[in-house]
Parts: C-alpha cells; structure tokens; sequence
C-alpha cells in the first residue's frame, strides 16, 4: 500500500490536535472519524461521495449501537459505512484477515475479532458449494463445484449455466449480491462482479436457495433448492481476491526464448529490491530475451511504494519522464495542493533512496536505471494487482513496445494512504484505513483511482477470450491459459503470425508450471514439459525438507504431462514441489487450505 512518507512535522500535530484520535464512545468515535474523512479523503469529487448523506444515514445506527451497548451492530454500521467508498484503500479493520496465508500479517488476538468472526459466521458461514464466472457471451456459468456440497448433491455440475436464483433473472440476481464481507472493497465495477459472483454462493447456514440451471448438453434446464452447510469457508478462500503469495520476485526462461519475470510486491522487504536487479540483469542480458522480450506477471502484487514502480518501469525507459505529483489538503487554502516537499527516488544502480532536488518539490520521475530493456513486453495484471502495483503497468503501458494482456484490468486504487485512523483509542485494535492523497500525471489529473462510475485502474489493450474452452483450460486442465495467450501476443510483437498454443506441441525446453488451484484442498493439477526422454522425478516436500509424496519417478517420452497431487492425507500449510529431468531443477510453493 501506498505511503506518503514525507508529510510537515508541524502540520501534522496541527491536524492531530484538531481531529483527535480518543473518543471513548462509539459516536464521539464516529464523529471523530467522519470530521477527518469528509475534510481529507483525497477523492470525494472524484467519486462524488456526499458525506452529509452518509452521516444522515448512518450517525443513528451508531448512536444506536451505544446506546444498547451492541459492539456487534457498532462493526456491521461501520463495515456498511467504509463500504460505500468504493477505494481499496478504505477499508475498517478490527484486526482480522480473511484466510491471509503470509508471514507479514498476524491477526490480533481480540475480542473486536471474535466479534467479526461471529458476524462472518452469521452472514455467510454457509456455503451451496459453488461460485460463478461471467463469460463474454454474457452468460453466468459455474466455475467451482465442491465435492459433496448441496451443488454437487443437486447435480449441479463445472460448466452449467445459472438461468434465475429464487426466481430473478440471474442479473438482477447476481447485482442484488452484496459484497459486504469480502476481504477488500472494490473499487470497480469488473471487481464488484468477481466478488458477486463470489458470494452468491454463500448464506447463513442452513438458508435455502434455488437455483435453475442448465449443465452442458441437457436439452432442458433444471431447477434445485439448496441448503447451505459449514464447508469452513473453501468456496470463499479458493477464490481469495487478496494476495496469497509473499513478497517475491521470481523469473524464468519460456519456451522459444522469451524471458519471464513475476513481481508480488513493491517492497518490503528489501530482498525484492535486490532480487528484482537479480532477475532482470539475468533476463535483460540473455541474448535470446534480449531480442525476442518478456513477459512481466504483475497479476498479484500487493503494492509498496510508488519510487519502486518508478525504478521498475526506468528499467524499461530510456528517457526521463514524470511518474507522478502527489497532492494531498491544505488545510491553509482548503484545497488539495500539490506536496511541498522532495519525494524519495530509487537508484537500482546504487540501491540509494534519494530525494533529488532538481525536480519540482512533489513528483516523482521515472530515471532510466542504466539497463534499458527496449524489446517487446507483455504485462499482465488482475484486480489483484493494486496500489503502487498498479503503477508499474500504468507506465510501461505508454511504451511503444508494450502491451498490457489480461482477463481483467487492476484494482483501480492508486491513492496515497495516510496513517490508519485509531477509532476509540491509541491502544485499541479498530482502524478505518484511508487515502489523504492523490497522484497526478503530467497535465494534474488523478490517474488509475476509480471514478464515481467505478471505472479506473490499468485496462488491458487486449483481453484473452473468456469461454467455455478457456475455462475448461483453466479450472480443469490446471493451465495457465492467461499466461499462454500473453506469450502468443508477445510472439505476435515479435512478427511471428499464425501463432497457437497447442498441448499435443512440442516443448522446446523443460517446464514445471505452477500448479492449479492454489490455494487446493485436497487436489490439484501440476503440469510439466520434457522436450527430450528423460527420467522424470516430481516429489513433494514440507516446510521442514521432509518427502511427502513422490509424483513421478520413471522414464518420460518428448510431450506436456499432467500430474495429479492428493493431500488429503495431509495436514494444511505451505509445501513444495520439485522436479529434476537431467540437469534441470525447478521448485515451486503450493499451499493446502483444508
């Protein structure tokens, strides 16, 4: 998440004293906190959020909440209020993390989580065991079916199209979706739709639904009342939209020559700094990349700071160029001015943070970083990709020689984040995260925020077809089909036409591929490639080095395999797999989520 780390010292106990952070009630809390939004969040008429309304609507339900002493009904007020700014960079917090699988957040231990849980239990603890994509013929098909949940007891099967939900029309059905209770707010429309086709599988347990649908080949369609079970939340973290990956930089060599190269985060930690130089110097001087280009996989990443996204895209310019100028309120003017003060550059030739003083005071440039990486590259991003994130994207995408190619575009929150408010007291677990600033291209305009008709972040120039083949490809096939696509498109950059990814062609180099789903319980597909008969061996391994399972262990002819790994014997958490064919290795995490 983006931080605007410079801010004045003495304008800062200024606002600290003029909106006070110690309210010790719920509505001199809320009070508090509405003061301070409706003065300093950096989009209100951008996104046209009409604060008066807002308090109107919600100030009785807090004083509600006081009054009866409901801490309960204090979280859902709060969660309905923060929810109706559509920025991922709002958000309230108690202190829980939805399924969040990474070493850089520990959830609280409180009684403000319990009660989240609770009220998580309560609205969408049940599950029929399915959750839906909209392909681009419009229609809404099932994507995920649990085994033994009332879905699949129903017949429902992968593939059927849903026709009405308790007798609506599967659109009005799937916009009357609430996304509430998941683990981010979208800021955009597309992002909305993911999370509602998400949901709309999720009720209290024990609520009825009923469903009229039609599988692949039936003649007539079918309709089912399902009710919902406990199935611990898998619909829900099988389909996470938050970052699931820690902060890496990871990179490799595709079939053909093509270079590529995955970033998860902007920084923290610093080794993806360092690793990220690594990388690209080892992509950027192969002969091969160099000519025929790469593919930057942008598709998680969780964002940082913006002077990393700059030094990135600097590695692929080779002219200076403005990134951005932040602007944040001035409480003298009553307007948001541009910062006053130098912002922090990155060197990847030296690994300084500087704070170059021949730029105007509040922008941020992209510096050519000594390599400049001029051949064709693909990007690739998803609403997954946020914040400082999304920035990388934003830049290459003016390059000539670029192209972003992808389902989906980015999350649409580019905003600078100010410190989280603390709601009842310094001490206490309860924050509302939010932008106090803006970032603005060359000519002051907001870049990549959503508008008040949730449309921003990163669109892709090109969007890989989304079909019943594609996902066949995906959610049963275990391939990366988006990836595939890219790599036609960069191929087409590179002159050559008439390209296509078949499965029966010949590899031109070994490849263990990540596997699908991942996050899985308890199965998943691992697909690899041997352009050469070699003894293959693919065995899996805990955190501790420790063999679980061999995979494969014999002689493979020339040909792509599919291998198919069940855990069910095994306990969640982190594991890997490796595969050795001659002197090739390759490692890869895979994560159990039972």
């Amino acid at each position: 998440m983006k931080k605007l780390f410079l801010t004045v010292f003495i304008l800062f106990i200024w606002v600290s004293n003029l909106y006070p952070q110690t309210g010790n009630t719920f509505t001199a809390a809320f009070d508090s906190l509405h003061k301070k939004l409706s003065v300093y969040y950096a989009f209100t008429d951008w996104k046209k959020i009409n604060w008066q309304n807002l308090y109107t609507e919600f100030k009785p339900r807090i004083a509600a909440a006081e009054a009866q002493n409901d801490s309960s009904a204090f979280i859902l007020a709060m969660k309905e209020y923060t929810y109706r700014i559509p920025d991922g960079h709002v958000g309230f917090s108690t202190g829980f993390y939805y399924g969040v699988v990474s070493s850089m957040v520990k959830e609280k231990k409180t009684p403000w989580v319990r009660l989240e849980k609770k009220l998580r239990e309560q609205y969408i603890g049940g599950s029929y065991g399915f959750t839906l994509i909209k392909l681009d013929d419009g229609r809404f098909v099932v994507r995920l079916v649990n085994s033994g949940s009332p879905a699949d007891l129903a017949g429902i099967k992968f593939g059927a199209e849903i026709l009405e939900v308790n007798d609506k029309n599967i659109n009005n059905a799937i916009d009357s979706v609430s996304v509430l209770w998941g683990e981010k707010i979208p800021a955009t429309k597309e992002g909305k739709l993911i999370n509602q086709c998400r949901l709309i599988g999720r009720a209290p347990i024990g609520s009825s639904i009923k469903i009229k649908f039609k599988n692949r080949g039936d003649q007539n369609p079918s309709t089912k009342t399902l009710s919902a079970v406990n199935d611990n939340y898998k619909t829900f973290d099988l389909t996470s939209m938050i970052v699931l990956k820690e902060p890496v930089v990871s990179s490799r060599i595709l079939d053909g020559g093509y270079g590529y190269l995955e970033i998860t985060a902007c920084i923290p930690p610093v080794s993806v700094l360092t690793d990220f130089m690594s990388a690209f110097i080892s992509l950027s001087s192969n002969p091969t990349v160099k000519q025929n280009g790469m593919i930057l996989d942008l598709r998680i990443n969780s964002g940082g700071q913006d002077c990393f996204a700059a030094a990135v895209a600097g590695c692929f310019y080779s002219d200076t160029t403005i990134y951005e100028y932040q602007s944040s309120y001035d409480p003298v003017t009553n307007s948001f001015q541009r910062v006053k003060l130098p912002l922090d550059h990155l060197s990847f030739q030296t690994l300084n943070f500087v704070k170059p003083t021949k730029y105007p005071l509040g922008s941020l440039y992209i510096e050519p970083q000594g390599v400049s990486f001029t051949a064709p590259v693909v990007v690739m991003v998803s609403p997954r990709n946020e914040s400082s994130g999304e920035g990388i994207a934003m830049a290459l995408q003016k390059l000539p020689q670029c192209k972003v190619v992808s389902f989906y575009g980015t999350h649409g929150s580019f905003g600078i984040t100010a410190e989280p408010f603390k709601l009842l007291s310094t001490e206490d677990s309860l924050t509302v995260s939010y932008p106090d600033g803006r970032s603005l291209d060359a000519y002051n305009r907001i870049q990549l925020d959503s508008d008040s008709d949730m449309k921003g972040g990163v669109i892709p120039n090109i969007r890989p077809p989304l079909n019943e083949e594609t996902i066949d490809k995906i959610y049963l096939q275990g391939i990366d089909y988006e990836l595939e696509f890219a790599l036609q498109e960069l191929k087409k950059m590179n002159g050559i036409v008439g390209v296509q990814n078949q499965n029966n062609q010949i590899p031109e180099s070994y490849s263990l591929y990540q596997n699908y789903p991942n996050p899985f319980n308890p199965t998943t597909i691992i697909n690899y490639s041997v352009p050469k008969t070699s003894f293959v061996i693919i065995k899996v391994y805990d955190v501790l080095g420790r063999e679980v399972a061999v995979l494969v262990n014999d002689i493979k002819l020339i040909g792509n395999y599919s291998v198919q790994f069940n855990a069910s014997k095994l306990v969640s958490g982190i594991y890997f797999y490796r595969m050795q064919a001659g002197n090739f290795f390759d490692t890869k995490k895979l994560i159990l989520m039972k």
